[in-house]
């Protein structure tokens, strides 16, 4: 199997019609471009994803079906990497879709030295009218690095951008250390990039905006879950494990991950007392900060104390 420059991969279940959306904003008629389709056993709307598959199909975009014990996109995004023969790779959310100009965008950078390359995303609703969302804060890290490219703008570009779009990163690093998502419910992708970021040599950011970000009613990072909330706060704490492992003890100082957020959403969605004292006690007993006030003057730190009680995010939470 001959390289592709880039490998696009994209996990699905049971939106067809989002993802052809998605299909038809991916530059899949490059010759040196790889799309890959990996359904997670949709089970609605089978007629529309099988004229979807035939559609793109014949076009050369490739389709897989995850027959795996575990569902998930996690198990779908490792398919998906199994088969990648992409110099680059690029993830998307079926339910997502890339701007006009991305194959332009990616491919200035295509012979760079750096092992990742973060780009700029936008969020939009339901309607395709621009929102504020997910991608607000990954753009501000970004413009952060580009303006002030110093170590700690550098370290939250490597290890606090978990999602596994909005960047492209050398297929080839991926596959030498072994790095695959984790095949769990939620956040599988979130030791994915902190173990890139960790693995990679250099790491690089533009401002090109190629990736829109659909802020869906329903969807698993909008809809209240107690139980899902756990298993996301216990990745955070495994992740946190893993660097403070890794870098030095200044770099992880100065990345100042706490948890902060975390106890602001449990108290928002009301999720009770007894979550919010697993969140203390499983960041305590890790050896991790529940709640920082670092660098923040006496009335802000008052202020963001008064937020956390009341539920309100502010200050520099995590």
């Amino acid at each position: 199997m001959s390289e592709k420059l880039i490998s696009i991969i994209i996990p699905h279940y049971n939106i067809p019609y989002m993802l052809e959306k998605l299909l038809e904003s991916t530059p899949y008629d490059r010759e040196d471009v790889e799309v890959i389709v990996v359904d997670d056993r949709s089970d609605k709307d089978l007629d529309r994803l099988i004229g979807v598959r035939d559609r793109f199909g014949s076009a050369g975009v490739l389709f897989y079906r995850n027959n795996n014990g575990k569902k998930g996109a996690g198990t779908c995004r490792n398919i998906g990497l199994r088969h990648a023969s992409g110099k680059w790779l690029i993830f998307a959310d079926a339910d997502d879709r890339f701007k006009t100009g991305m194959y332009e965008a990616v491919k200035k950078f295509a012979d760079t030295e750096a092992d990742i390359v973060y780009y700029m995303s936008e969020s939009i609703n339901e309607d395709g009218d621009r929102v504020d969302g997910r991608s607000d804060g990954y753009n501000l890290k970004i413009s952060n690095f580009l303006n002030d490219p110093g170590r700690r703008n550098e370290l939250l570009l490597r290890y606090d951008m978990p999602t596994p779009w909005g960047k492209m990163i050398r297929a080839r690093k991926v596959k030498e250390n072994r790095i695959w998502f984790d095949e769990i419910p939620v956040s599988n992708d979130v030791m994915f990039s902190a173990k890139c970021g960790c693995h990679s040599d250099t790491v690089i950011a533009s401002r090109d905006c190629l990736y829109q970000v659909l802020e869906r009613r329903g969807s698993l990072t909008t809809t209240p879950d107690p139980e899902a909330f756990n298993f996301r706060t216990g990745v955070f704490i495994r992740m946190c494990k893993y660097l403070k492992n890794r870098l030095t003890d200044e770099d992880w100082k100065m990345l100042g991950f706490n948890g902060n957020i975390r106890i602001i959403e449990a108290y928002q969605k009301g999720y009770g007392l007894k979550c919010i004292g697993y969140i203390i006690f499983g960041l305590l007993f890790n050896g991790i900060k529940p709640v920082s006030f670092k660098g923040m003057s006496i009335k802000t730190a008052g202020g963001t104390l008064k937020n956390i009680l009341e539920g309100r995010a502010g200050g520099n939470a995590r």
